[in-house]
C-alpha cells in the first residue's frame, strides 16, 4: 500500500532537544514550519539518578507530545531512547495508529551492555540515527546490531561566535593568557595535569571536582573552576589563548562540544587523537593533535602554539573557516529534518 503521506506536505515533527543545545540551533529548530520543540528540564547540579529519572520523564512526555505526528526526533540522548523505543513499539500496536518515523541525534553509548537484548528489541524501532562521531556507526552496529544503512555521519554544530544570550554573563578567570580546558565526559584529565608543569602558562579547567586527578594540591598554574551554564562557559573559553580538549581513547561519547566551540570561535586547539575528534580536526591544517597518553607531546603542542603566535593564527583562521564551511546550524537543521520527513 502506497504511503497516505506522500502527497501531503512536509509533515509535523515533535523534536526533544537538551536544556544545553545552544539557543541559536533550538530557534533554527522552532522557525521551521511544521516543528515543535520541546526543550528537556534543566539538570544543571542535579544528582545523577535525579537526572536520569527526569530524562526518562522527558522521553515519555515527548511521545506522547508526538501521538500524531509524522515523526519524533531525539537529540543527545542515553537511556532515554529505550524508553522511547518501548512506549512507541507499544502504541505501534494499537489500531488505526498512525507510526511516526523514530531520528534519534547523538545517542550517548551506554558504558554498561547489561540487558542487551532488551536493548536491541528497543532501539530496533530508531529508524534512523544521525552520529557526531563516525566511530559511533562502528560501536552501534558491532553492539546493538544495528545495520550501517540506518546510520550516518553529521557534524555537531557549533554557534556563531556573537550570540548574544543573557546566560553568558560570567566572571572570568582573569585576564589571558591562559589554556581554557572543559567538560566531564571521558576528559584524560590526569593527561593534562601530568603536562601542566612544563606548559608555560596558567591552565583553566572547568569541571566536576570529583575527578581525582583534579583534587588539590594541583599544579601551581592550574586553576579548576565549577562547571557554569554553556553560554557562560563559551565567553572563558574565547577569552583563552589556546584550548586544550584532552580526551582518552574510548568508543563511549566524549567531545567533540568544547571542540567544535572552539574550531568555530577561531581558537588554536590541542587535542588528542581520538574518536571524539578525528571527524573535526586535521593535524597541522586546522589543530594540533597528539596521541592519546602522551602528556610531553602535550605539553610540547600547548606551548609551540603560545609562543609561535604565526602558527597559531594560521591555525585558528583555518579553523574557523573550516568551522564556517561544515558546522553551520541551518545545514544541521536541514539534515535533521530531512531524515525525520524521509518516507520509510
Amino acid at each position: 500500500m502506497a504511503d497516505q503521506r506522500a502527497d501531503r506536505p512536509a509533515g509535523r515533527v515533535v523534536v526533544a532537544v537538551p536544556w544545553s543545545v545552544d539557543p541559536v540551533t533550538a530557534a533554527g529548530l522552532q522557525g521551521r514550519a511544521g516543528v515543535e520543540v520541546m526543550r528537556g528540564r534543566l539538570d544543571f547540579g542535579r544528582g545523577r539518578w535525579r537526572a536520569s529519572a527526569g530524562h526518562a520523564v522527558d522521553a515519555v512526555r515527548a511521545v506522547l507530545r508526538a501521538r500524531r505526528a509524522d515523526a519524533l526526533v531525539l537529540m543527545t540522548v542515553g537511556d532515554e531512547v529505550l524508553v522511547a523505543g518501548l512506549l512507541l513499539r507499544a502504541l505501534d500496536v494499537l489500531p488505526r495508529r498512525r507510526r511516526a518515523r523514530l531520528v534519534v541525534v547523538d545517542f550517548l553509548l551506554p558504558r554498561s551492555t547489561a540487558g542487551r537484548r532488551l536493548r536491541r528489541f528497543a532501539l530496533g524501532r530508531v529508524d534512523r540515527w544521525l552520529c557526531i562521531r563516525s566511530g559511533d556507526r562502528e560501536t552501534l552496529a558491532r553492539t546493538f546490531d544495528v545495520t550501517p544503512t540506518r546510520t550516518t555521519f553529521l557534524p555537531f554544530p557549533a554557534p556563531p561566535p556573537t550570540v548574544d544570550d543573557p546566560r553568558a554573563a560570567t566572571d572570568a578567570p582573569g585576564d589571558a593568557p591562559y589554556v581554557y580546558a572543559a567538560g566531564n565526559a571521558h576528559r584524560d584529565w590526569p593527561l593534562l595535569v601530568a603536562a601542566a608543569p612544563k606548559v608555560r602558562s596558567r591552565i583553566v579547567i572547568m569541571a566536576d571536582g570529583g575527578h581525582p586527578a583534579l583534587r588539590d594540591p594541583l599544579p601551581d598554574n592550574v586553576f579548576r573552576m565549577d562547571m557554569v551554564a554553556p553560554a557562560a562557559a563559551r565567553e572563558i573559553m574565547r577569552a583563552a589563548t589556546v584550548v586544550a580538549v584532552p580526551l582518552i581513547d574510548t568508543h563511549l561519547p566524549a567531545g567533540p562540544l568544547v571542540l567544535v566551540d572552539a574550531l568555530a570561535a577561531g581558537k588554536p586547539v590541542v587535542a588528542t587523537d581520538v574518536n571524539g575528534t578525528r571527524d573535526y580536526v586535521v593535524d597541522g591544517e586546522t589543530a594540533l593533535t597528539v596521541a592519546p597518553g602522551d602528556h610531553d607531546g602535550l605539553a610540547d603542542a600547548l606551548n609551540r602554539l603560545l609562543e609561535d603566535h604565526s602558527l597559531a593564527h594560521r591555525l585558528a583562521d583555518n579553523a574557523r573557516q573550516w568551522a564556517i564551511s561544515h558546522l553551520g546550524t541551518s545545514a544541521f537543521v536541514d539534515t535533521v529534518l530531512e531524515e525525520a520527513r524521509r518516507h520509510t
